[in-house]
C-alpha cells in the first residue's frame, strides 16, 4: 500500500514556522484533504451523543472540541486531525493502541494541542487518486523537536486538568511498539527511542514528583466500553 500511494507530496518544515495567508491556505488544504479521504472510506461517524463523549473528556467546561470524529473500518493503524476538527482514526489504531479511557484520553488531548498550535507537516497533496492512509500520516509527521514540545504541551494541559499525565509516557511506549503504525514506518524505531528518551526527561526534570505520588489507579467509563462495543460491532456487521 505504501509504495503505490496516490499522491505528491512537497515538503519542507514544519508549518508552525510560517504564518499568515500561506499558512491559512495549507490548514484549508489539510481540510479539503480530510473531506476527500472520507468520501472514498468505509468509516462509522460517531453520532452526537457518542462525540458528545470523547469531547467531554478534554473539555469539560469548554465548547470547543472535535467537530467530527470517524473511525475507518481498516486494521492499518494511523490516525489524522484536520485543522477544522475532524479526528480520524483507523479500527486498527483503537484496538492497538486505545485499550483504555485514559489512553483515549492522551490521545484527544494530543490532537486538540495540535489544532490549537499548528503542529502539522507543511505538505502540499497533488491528488491523481484516491488519498491514502499513508498520505494523512506524512501531513501529522512532525520533526523529533516539535513532538517533544506537542508531548511538553500536553504534560502541562493534562496537569492543569488534574490529570496524571503519566499516561501519556504509557501511550507513547505503546504506540513506539507498534510495527504496523505507520507513523512509525515512515520514521523508523530510532526517532520513537529517542522521542520516549526526550518525554522521560522531561517528566523527571520538571515533575519529579509524579514518580514518587501514589497512584490512584484509574477506571474506564461505562461510556467508553459501550463506545468500543458499538464501533467493533459495526465492523463485524459490515
Amino acid at each position: 500500500m505504501h509504495g503505490c500511494a496516490s499522491t505528491q507530496t512537497k515538503s519542507t518544515y514544519n508549518l508552525k514556522n510560517i504564518s499568515g495567508e500561506r499558512r491559512d491556505s495549507l490548514l484549508l488544504h489539510y481540510d479539503t484533504i480530510s473531506k476527500q479521504y472520507l468520501v472514498h472510506s468505509n468509516f462509522y461517524n460517531l453520532s452526537v451523543f457518542e462525540k458528545n463523549y470523547i469531547n467531554s473528556l478534554i473539555h469539560k467546561n469548554d465548547i470547543v472540541g472535535f467537530r467530527k470524529v470517524a473511525v475507518i473500518f481498516n486494521e492499518t493503524p494511523f490516525y489524522f486531525v484536520s485543522p477544522g476538527r475532524t479526528l480520524i482514526f483507523s479500527s486498527g489504531f483503537l484496538k492497538n493502541h486505545l485499550h483504555n479511557e485514559q489512553l483515549l484520553r492522551v490521545f484527544l488531548v494530543e490532537n486538540i494541542l495540535r489544532i490549537r498550535n499548528n503542529f502539522f507537516a507543511r505538505k502540499v497533496i497533488y491528488p491523481n487518486g484516491a488519498i491514502t492512509p499513508y498520505d494523512l500520516t506524512k501531513i501529522m509527521n512532525l520533526s523529533l523537536k516539535t513532538k517533544d514540545k506537542l508531548n511538553n504541551l500536553c504534560i502541562e494541559e493534562m496537569l492543569e486538568k488534574k490529570q496524571n499525565p503519566l499516561s501519556l509516557l504509557s501511550y507513547v511506549q505503546q504506540r513506539n511498539k507498534d510495527a504496523f503504525l505507520l507513523v512509525n514506518v515512515i520514521n523508523g524505531s530510532v526517532y520513537g527511542l529517542e522521542e520516549e528518551r526526550h518525554l522521560k526527561t522531561y517528566l523527571l526534570e520538571k515533575h519529579k514528583d509524579l514518580f514518587l505520588a501514589d497512584v490512584e489507579l484509574e477506571t474506564s467509563s461505562d461510556k467508553f466500553y459501550r463506545l468500543k462495543k458499538v464501533i467493533f460491532g459495526k465492523i463485524k456487521n459490515d
